[in-house]
């Protein structure tokens, strides 16, 4: 779908919402993930096609924090405080993220990004 907008003349094509850690589990809302090997081989499909086109790709990098679901991973949602999740999430469970939190979830894309040779 993307190679096609490149086609139709888009300058720029983005992702939608690309998760960069497995905490934040959103299983049944579309969204791209960043997080394995495999991950990355899938985008680069998309690449390609946007850049066949000589279009740029974009990707927005994105943590779902106390609005992720976790019904497949379980982990509780953590985001920068505490907050009740709303009905539609329950049961669910949250927590407050730590600095060992953020530094677990900032260096993966500089190591992706510089495993693909970017």
């Amino acid at each position: 779908m993307r190679g096609i907008k490149a086609e139709g003349g888009s300058a720029v094509v983005n992702t939608e919402w690309c998760s960069v850690h497995p905490s934040p589990d959103t299983t049944l809302t579309a969204n791209v993930r960043l997080r394995t090997d495999e991950d990355g081989r899938t985008n680069a499909l998309m690449t390609e096609a946007v850049h066949r086109y000589d279009a740029l790709v974009g990707c927005e990098l994105a943590h779902a924090g106390l609005y992720a679901h976790n019904r497949y991973t379980r982990i509780p949602a953590m985001g920068p405080s505490i907050c009740t999740q709303p009905p539609e999430d329950s049961p669910g469970q949250d927590r407050a993220m730590d600095k060992t939190d953020l530094r677990a979830i900032r260096p993966l894309v500089p190591v992706r990004r510089q495993q693909e040779g970017h």
